[in-house]
């Protein structure tokens, strides 16, 4: 066993020096922004990452979902907002003010695949020079494998939440892991019969009160599909109480509600904790034929206070959210949008992208989180612990 890994360490290394430089920049980026959220009150560094959400249209109802759970806001908002999506030739002036400083993109929606120029998007991508991740359901993705190879696409994040017939049952469609199984294995073949080594493929996989006590078969069973790594979620939620708190300190600070926070009400009082906890060791400690882990990386302490409590802060001392000096979403309609419910501008403005990112508005919200610290639902978001 020994002697395979360093055989497979060795053929890995090549991997591992090409990524050195893009490493190395997004070290100058990362800190740069860091410093400029202590030092600025208002202005930042141009980001690191810009996440497109190209579309909200979504061929799965996953009972988890805050855009087409039970309570999704996509779900509760009119047909209208289905509709109202940037067209391919309004997102290219936007790639070209992107190609200018190179941050990483994210494509997701909904799903990305029912955005219908998503082709034309990965194409521009590749010929400005800019690194790509494709967030999906993995549904389609047996279609469309090649292109992505093709497109020269360095990752692809695939949604899997449990073994096949709970996966199923949280996504409200029968046959939907079967179906992402075999996108991987075509994306895979994709890959090797062009010798290339990306798109990398990883699952990303929420906890949920539903999956939690299969996450161990869950794992051993994608040991050997070939995908490069897998991230256990905890899952982002929030208590009615903390949606009302939220609410208010909107009202207060940005003189609007956060409706769209309501889709993440969920009430996980279900859970075996002293299971989760044990679950949650189990999986640390083994060793997998490749990387698991969980995002955020919440201790026993954590996780019990994590799932019972609202006011939730994690032991290890962050801050404020750095997000909005690091990365910011660009909605289906060209909204820009640092945090949810929040919106700076759009694209479209005047100046595009590059003035809304400094402009007024996201100077304010900056300093407007800088002299509140926190708001109430600021630790269940993951971009709080991204940076």
């Amino acid at each position: 066993m020994q002697k395979r890994e360093k055989i497979l360490a060795r053929e890995a290394l090549p991997g591992r020096l090409d990524r050195v430089p893009r490493l190395v920049e997004l070290a100058r980026r990362r800190g740069a922004s860091r410093i400029s959220s202590w030092l600025t009150p208002e202005k930042s560094f141009l980001p690191q990452e810009v996440l497109f959400f190209l579309t909200y249209r979504c061929n799965l109802r996953c009972r988890m979902c805050g855009q087409w759970g039970e309570k999704g806001y996509v779900k509760q908002e009119s047909p209208g907002i289905l509709k109202d999506e940037l067209s391919f030739e309004a997102l290219e002036p936007v790639f070209d003010d992107l190609a200018t400083f190179k941050p990483r993109v994210f494509l997701c929606g909904g799903e990305v695949f029912l955005y219908p120029q998503w082709r034309q998007v990965l194409r521009s991508l590749k010929e400005k020079g800019l690194r790509t991740t494709i967030i999906t359901n993995g549904t389609r993705l047996a279609e469309v494998g090649p292109d992505l190879v093709e497109a020269g696409v360095e990752q692809v994040s695939i949604s899997l939440d449990g073994i096949p017939e709970v996966h199923d049952r949280i996504r409200g469609t029968p046959d939907t892991f079967r179906k992402a199984l075999a996108g991987i294995r075509e994306l895979l073949a994709a890959r090797d019969a062009r010798g290339e080594r990306f798109p990398r493929l990883v699952v990303n996989s929420t906890v949920t009160d539903v999956n939690y006590l299969t996450l161990v078969p869950f794992v051993e069973g994608l040991e050997a599909s070939g995908v490069d790594s897998i991230t256990l979620l905890h899952f982002n939620f929030i208590s009615p109480s903390l949606y009302e708190k939220n609410q208010t300190v909107f009202r207060r600070l940005l003189d609007k509600g956060c409706p769209r926070w309501k889709g993440f009400v969920h009430d996980a009082g279900g859970m075996d904790l002293d299971a989760f906890v044990l679950i949650v060791r189990e999986i640390r400690d083994r060793k997998f034929a490749i990387p698991v882990g969980f995002m955020p990386d919440y201790n026993d302490r954590e996780i019990r206070e994590y799932y019972t409590g609202d006011l939730f802060r994690p032991e290890t001392r962050r801050g404020i959210c750095k997000g909005p000096w690091n990365t910011v979403n660009i909605l289906p309609n060209g909204d820009v949008s640092p945090c949810l419910d929040v919106v700076v501008g759009n694209v479209r403005d005047a100046g595009g992208f590059l003035r809304v990112w400094n402009g007024v508005a996201m100077r304010k919200f900056r300093r407007t989180l800088k002299e509140e610290a926190l708001f109430p639902v600021c630790t269940r978001c993951c971009t709080y612990y991204r940076f």
